[in-house]
């Protein structure tokens, strides 16, 4: 049974993410969640994954170091034994049994640590973490260890999920009425997107991105 409390640190998150084993991690929380072990069969049942799928996952952890197993048990080693730190993460009290809800999640808790260590600090009659969110998605991608494609997929998920949100900018280039000429000079500079946005001609800026967990 599947039951308590798990803390997941938010720098296994991130390594999860850039490595692309959020899949084993998945294994690895619901087996936490169980206890000191966890029976290999249990997990499929729970996650609703093919025997040999999750066997292949599990190679992956006892690999990294993060669990042994016996072939019928799997037994997850502490944070504290991977060098974790024992402060801050994902809370977790049920079984991640949605992938990508569970990727989306750790995209979002990854974003939050890296917006927050790049904003100003926070005042100290404010008990909520100041967000940096006019950082380009070129440097997210970066910070993340992520590539451009799977970033902007994860950022569509957390999105879908009310995770975070995400407010389109704009910046203003001249008057809506020069709209078709600063369109032909777009294009023949690199097809740079213009649109119209009221009385103005304008293209797209650095959006606006905050975590809402």
């Amino acid at each position: 049974m599947i039951t308590g409390e798990l803390r997941i640190p938010t720098r296994l998150l991130s390594c999860a993410l850039a490595e692309k084993k959020t899949k084993a991690l998945r294994i690895l929380a619901t087996a936490k969640l169980e206890g000191h072990r966890s029976e290999i069969m249990t997990l499929c049942e729970v996650l609703k994954m093919h025997p040999k799928t999750i066997k292949r996952q599990i190679q992956t952890l006892v690999n990294d170091g993060m669990a042994g197993t016996d072939g019928t048990f799997l037994f997850p080693r502490s944070w504290s034994e991977m060098k974790f730190t024992k402060r801050g993460g994902l809370y977790l009290t049920d079984a991640p049994k949605n992938l990508k809800k569970f990727e989306a999640l750790c995209f979002a808790k990854g974003l939050k640590r890296i917006l927050s260590s790049k904003a100003s600090p926070k005042r100290p009659d404010r008990g909520r973490t100041k967000q940096n969110s006019d950082l380009p998605a070129t440097y997210l991608t970066k910070a993340l260890g992520l590539k451009e494609r799977r970033f902007k997929s994860l950022k569509s998920a957390a999105q879908r999920y009310r995770y975070i949100s995400v407010k389109p900018q704009f910046k203003i280039i001249g008057k809506a009425q020069d709209y078709q000429a600063i369109k032909i000079a777009a294009i023949l500079n690199g097809n740079v997107p213009v649109f119209k946005k009221g009385k103005h001609t304008v293209v797209p800026d650095v959006s606006k991105i905050r975590v809402l967990i």
